[in-house]
């Protein structure tokens, strides 16, 4: 279907196998200077091939660091064509940038689990942007269409924002859930200058991203120096650094739902394609004066999207961008494109009314096999005990399945389940990492039940009770709520099957 209606011209090329089984991926973006390079070392656990670190910028390339059993650097001309790196389709964007990207691949157990993308620093003035001779904007782009997670680098020292890394940010518009923030360098300053850098940091990016949600900022100091235990805001930083490796950590966990998702969007936006270029074809004459009624199509092209969202029951917001399918479209003969057959309709609303759902069942039936006979360290969910190798051990586990199952086979809280708990619990304000006060009741208003159940859920899963909650117990708490839903009673006491493991003694 795609390739009948050229999907590949008006958005992106098909999907292969390898963007399937390719590894999470997280972008790191930020100026120059703020640490970067930096925090990728301190999260590997090691330098990584080709790596520059100084106060001026030093590095001028996209740089996707992944795991490899030799250290190596792939130049980004043999990088965009090797069939086991998901890359190819950066090819649309020439010779110049690829001249600017390059893998590098180390022996780092970190990397088993997802791939970093280094940028470079971004710079102010316009001497930095005319010294591009390639899509910066759009390449930012296309990795955050493809990225799991997306982390602003701020430094503490300096929270200017150039116009350029405006537009980087504005570029992210409609990845709101995937970005976090970290405050870098946090440190180095006392508590009353954070205090103040921090509402500054706020109000600078409450100008530029524009969204109804506050973004998530996670304050520390991400490189090899311990962290100063005398420091006022000692317990703030290894809290939220906990926090920041949980959402990391769990990545591999979501990456397959995460895939589902982003796979059904595109089956919708397949069919909505389809239906569009199905209805203009329709208006085109069979012979005569095509040129013109292209034209005048394309000039009306806003009504005609009206229309077919009004005949076809298409929402407004599944619509591409206008004026960028205008010129895209203005490139294509109209009159060569098929009729949107009512059984290739169908067999869309088949996929995702049955097979996808089939399909996510699945996932949870493997998650649970391959869970089998596995088991949760409770000390390897705190990164943070000592600071030396902060982030690099609690990330070591992640390709053994302590890290990125979360539990055992034997906990009732289902993969599908613990997935979109997470979605909900990191897009709350945390505090040192857990759910508490106000968030708290915002997390739980998802599940339409009365005060006194909730009260009852939340006693049940704060077990240390300290009326705080973290991921895993409000995972369980989620799990409660749906039995209660179900119109069945809660146990009086959990079963050792409901506890999350990383809970067990």
């Amino acid at each position: 279907l795609e390739k009948a209606f050229r999907y590949d011209v008006f958005y992106e090329p098909a999907l292969e196998d390898v963007h399937i089984e390719a590894k999470p991926l997280v972008l790191v973006l930020g100026q120059y200077s703020v640490g970067k390079t930096t925090f990728i070392q301190h999260l590997i656990g090691r330098g990584f091939p080709g790596m520059r670190i100084g106060p001026e910028p030093t590095t001028d390339k996209f740089v996707a660091v992944g795991y490899g059993p030799e250290d190596q650097t792939v130049p980004g001309n043999a990088l965009v064509v090797s069939p086991d790196q998901p890359f190819r389709a950066l090819q649309k964007f020439g010779n110049t940038f690829l001249n600017k990207f390059e893998g590098s691949f180390c022996s780092s157990n970190a990397l088993k689990s997802f791939t970093l993308i280094d940028s470079p620093g971004v710079l102010s003035g316009k001497k930095q942007t005319l010294g591009r001779q390639y899509d910066f904007g759009g390449v930012v782009n296309w990795f955050a269409n493809r990225a799991d997670r997306i982390l602003l680098l701020f430094d503490a020292h300096k929270l200017d924002i150039s116009d350029e890394f405006k537009a980087c940010i504005a570029g992210l518009k409609g990845h709101d859930e995937k970005i976090r923030v970290v405050l870098n360098k946090a440190d180095q300053i006392n508590p009353k200058e954070l205090m103040r850098v921090y509402g500054a940091l706020m109000w600078s990016l409450g100008k530029v991203a524009k969204t109804p949600e506050v973004l998530r900022v996670y304050i520390g100091s991400f490189w090899d120096k311990q962290l100063d235990p005398k420091h006022d805001c000692y317990n703030i930083f290894k809290g939220d650094a906990a926090g920041l490796i949980g959402e990391l950590k769990a990545l591999p966990r979501q990456a397959a739902m995460r895939k589902i998702s982003e796979f059904v969007k595109r089956v919708r936006l397949v069919r909505v394609h389809a239906q569009i270029m199905s209805d203009l074809k329709k208006e085109m004459p069979k012979f005569f004066g095509k040129s013109k009624k292209q034209q005048q199509i394309i000039e009306d092209l806003h009504a005609k999207f009206k229309t077919i969202a009004r005949n076809a029951g298409i929402s407004p917001g599944d619509f591409p961008p206008l004026d960028e399918f205008k010129a895209n479209l203005a490139q294509e003969d109209i009159s060569k494109y098929p009729i949107f057959s009512l059984k290739q309709m169908k067999k869309l609303d088949e996929a995702l009314q049955v097979e996808i759902p089939a399909l996510v069942k699945k996932l949870n039936e493997y998650q649970q096999v391959s869970d089998q006979g596995t088991s949760a360290n409770p000390s390897s969910f705190n990164p943070f005990e000592s600071a030396d190798d902060a982030l690099s051990n609690l990330l070591d586990t992640v390709h053994n399945g302590g890290a990125a199952n979360s539990g055992t086979n034997d906990w009732v809280v289902s993969l599908v389940q613990k997935t979109e708990a997470d979605n909900i619990f990191y897009g709350q304000v945390l505090t040192n990492g857990k759910l508490t006060g106000k968030a708290a009741k915002k997390a739980f208003s998802t599940t339409g039940l009365e005060s006194d159940k909730l009260n009852k859920i939340w006693a049940m899963v704060d077990f240390d009770k300290t009326n705080e909650l973290d991921a895993d117990q409000f995972a369980l708490a989620l799990h409660l709520a749906s039995i209660l839903k179900a119109g069945e009673e809660l146990p009086e006491r959990l079963a050792p099957q409901m506890i999350p493991p990383s809970w067990r003694r």
